[in-house]
């Protein structure tokens, strides 16, 4: 416990021993700080998808001691209503591994979707 670290004679008052109590009662629960930064986290309307994929996976790698349901809870409480959301609830999640490798499989799909509408876009020329 974090009193044993306190040198004999260290603490010359009541005072004192509350304020040190207070202060490692606050370092401990940290972690659950976090955990409530994760829960505010939303994809915003002007960020792309894998802007918030890139910065959820960031805020999940400081919390060491959440449970895999919380963490996809949180994500899930985060998207934006779209064609991957609703993938994520028809077929649901069970490891964050998972969760993150079929964002990632959708970003890229994404991606490519979009590339192949550019190249429609564009107007085409006759070769000679």
């Amino acid at each position: 416990m974090w009193y044993n670290c306190l040198r004999p004679f260290s603490v010359s008052s009541f005072d004192q021993l509350v304020k040190e109590s207070e202060h490692n009662f606050l370092a401990s629960i940290r972690p659950k700080l976090f955990m409530a930064i994760v829960l505010g986290l939303s994809q915003k309307d002007n960020k792309s998808f894998s802007h918030f994929v890139a910065h959820f996976t960031t805020e999940i790698r400081a919390i060491l001691d959440a449970h895999p349901f919380f963490i996809i809870q949180a994500f899930l409480m985060g998207l934006r209503s779209s064609k991957f959301f609703l993938s994520l609830i028809e077929r649901s999640l069970t490891t964050i591994t998972e969760m993150l490798q079929r964002a990632n499989q959708y970003i890229i799909v994404e991606a490519l979707v979009a590339r192949k509408r550019e190249e429609h876009k564009r107007p085409h020329t006759k070769k000679l």
